[in-house]
């Protein structure tokens, strides 16, 4: 969990590792609301405004955890 944070972006957030299929391995910031994390639960890719700079968001890649639906 990230409590401090450079910028205008909000706080807390979460960092995670994410594991693709083809093997690549990220680390990025994973929204969870109302869920803890945990090891193997499924995410799905977003695209999602990350933080304020003079009002405008800026854009960047987040994962979202899901139902199991879809990984």
């Amino acid at each position: 969990i990230v409590r401090q944070a450079p910028g205008l972006r909000p706080t807390p957030y979460t960092l995670a590792y994410v594991d693709l299929d083809d093997g690549v391995r990220l680390l990025a910031q994973l929204d969870h609301p109302g869920r803890e994390p945990e090891i193997g639960m499924p995410v799905a890719l977003q695209l999602a405004p990350l933080a304020l700079d003079d009002g405008s968001a800026r854009l960047g890649y987040r994962f979202a955890a899901t139902d199991g639906g879809q990984a």
